[in-house]
């Protein structure tokens, strides 16, 4: 429920209906013109707001206090958000949702579970992440709900968290990523599809499989020269060049 509170100002009771009279037969004038159901609304709407002002000015005394109390429908705050933010986590994911006007609507954790119904309920908006290891698949889903998922890189983030890195949280982390997400001028990483994820996994693989086997080589090569046997640093034929090496040295 909403409360608007407002001062009646000071209006002669006989000064107040008359603008009501005059209000009333504007609003009830044909105006042949290509606005005049424009005109005749908003006339219309002055109207009536003039008469309600002047039933409660009538028995009210001048500088009185006046409350209109609005009750909002269920579901009126879902549609009101328009930007939503997520810090991704293994299990619990933090939200912070603002409307239109930068105000915070919700600022919540929604655990894994709940996390994909939770945006199928809410209308199509923007909705921010930082660009992390589960943040293309999460992205992906969120998409196919109809909704804008925008990833942002971390490191354009962290200037924007309150506190700065030695206060960190999940609830600073998203309400960072939604105030990261509303800069104009803010970098963004496209979001990979299934077939290029895949062969970013291959590429991966590959360069730990090389990282590997260069540490290997470097550690045969340092227990050889414990022995006196000295290899080269190239990797390619150095089983050969090792086998020699120990040949060697077992004759000597």
């Amino acid at each position: 429920m909403k409360i608007t509170v407002g001062r009646i100002a000071s209006l002669p009771n006989h000064r107040s209906s008359s603008l009501c009279k005059m209000a009333a037969r504007s609003s009830s004038t044909d105006v042949h013109h290509p606005t005049a159901g424009t005109a005749r609304g908003r006339l219309g709407e002055v109207a009536n707001e003039l008469v309600r002002t002047s039933l409660i000015a009538g028995s009210t005394p001048s500088g009185a206090i006046m409350a209109r109390a609005t009750t909002f429908r269920e579901g009126d705050v879902m549609d009101r958000i328009t930007r939503v933010s997520v810090d991704l986590a293994k299990n619990v994911m933090q939200i912070h949702a603002v409307d239109s006007a930068e105000r915070v609507v919700v600022r919540k954790a929604i655990p894994r579970e709940r996390f994909v119904s939770w945006f199928a309920n809410l209308d199509p908006c923007l909705i921010a992440m930082e660009a992390c290891g589960a943040a293309h698949y999460w992205a992906r889903k969120l998409h196919a709900l109809g909704h804008e998922v925008r990833l942002i890189p971390p490191q354009f983030v962290a200037p924007y968290r309150k506190g700065g890195a030695h206060v960190k949280n999940d609830a600073l982390d998203a309400e960072a990523v939604c105030e990261a997400a509303s800069r104009p001028h803010m970098r963004f990483v496209p979001v990979k599809s299934p077939a290029q994820q895949s062969v970013l996994v291959l590429h991966r693989m590959r360069t730990g499989f090389v990282e590997e086997r260069t540490a290997l080589v470097n550690r045969l090569r340092g227990l050889l020269a414990s022995s006196g046997c000295s290899c080269r640093k190239a990797s390619a034929g150095y089983t050969s060049t090792s086998l020699s090496a120990l040949r060697t040295a077992a004759m000597s």
